[in-house]
């Protein structure tokens, strides 16, 4: 199911959700686990991604967060942050950060680069998905000849996604997703408790498409904001979809991270809310 007003997670000003954002990643430094879950919303949310070293993660419950952060804190020590970049608008705050952890077991330093996607209620961070880089990611090369900048490869395989998403075409809207990738997406079923799902592999990220199609006919996919970063590509779009169950009309907007790896997307973090 998909969260939205009733949850809080949007209508907020810029800054605050700027605010929370900065205020929990700058809380890993201390390795206190209770000041870190203080800026935690005590609802809970969506917690998905990629964490050190390498974890799988999807959590939704206060506990579960905990839990995974307790294993991060006690393994690693988290440095001041720096950001790269960073998008925020009334319900997320999409960012680049690049740190240092020192490895506890091993006390090696280890560069730590990283993508992420946070939302937040009046209480805390709501949501936080987050992907690690290659330390000092930079943009890789594509397969091109003469004076064709990789960004515009980038971004003609994204639009070729969109494409297809506003056709309902599974395999355009699946076009480049490796055969080994990894997908955190929202869980768009309103009768579905879940709020995110992890897929991995082209396989299961094309039959969440077609769950998603047979639920849904779309309408329209209005744009919103975008960036194309050295190993990602952000988006934000508006969806007007009618529920072919019921025949309602929904409003939804949908902030996905497409992680590249070359000219494949190797991993996505998705997160969408209601408007209505």
């Amino acid at each position: 199911m998909l969260m939205g007003r009733n949850e809080k997670l949007i209508g907020h000003d810029p800054a605050i959700t700027r605010g929370f954002a900065l205020a929990h990643n700058a809380a890993y430094q201390h390795c206190d686990i209770d000041r870190l879950m203080a800026t935690c919303s005590p609802r809970g949310g969506i917690w998905a991604g990629l964490l050190p070293p390498d974890q799988f993660v999807v959590n939704e419950t206060h506990e579960a967060v905990r839990a995974s952060y307790v294993e991060l804190i006690s393994t690693f020590k988290v440095m001041p942050p720096r950001v790269i970049s960073m998008i925020c608008t009334d319900w997320y705050a999409c960012f680049e950060v690049t740190s240092s952890m020192i490895h506890l077991p091993s006390n090696q330093r280890i560069d730590n680069q990283a993508v992420c996607l946070f939302g937040n209620d009046e209480l805390g961070t709501a949501v936080d998905m987050a992907w690690p880089l290659p330390p000092g990611a930079r943009r890789l090369l594509r397969r091109a000849g003469g004076n064709i900048r990789s960004e515009l490869i980038d971004l003609t395989a994204h639009e070729t996604r969109l494409a297809g998403w506003r056709q309902g075409d599974i395999e355009q809207a699946a076009y480049g997703m490796a055969e080994t990738g990894v997908f955190f997406l929202p869980c768009f079923d309103p009768h579905d408790p879940r709020r995110a799902e992890g897929l991995q592999g082209r396989a299961a990220y094309k039959n969440w498409l077609e769950q998603l199609f047979a639920r849904y006919e779309v309408g329209s996919i209005a744009p919103l904001n975008f960036q194309i970063g050295d190993q990602h590509v952000f988006s934000e779009t508006r969806w007007h979809v009618t529920d072919r169950e019921t025949g309602h009309d929904l409003m939804f907007r949908y902030a996905l991270v497409e992680i590249l790896d070359a000219e494949q997307v190797s991993g996505l973090l998705g997160f969408a809310t209601l408007l209505d």
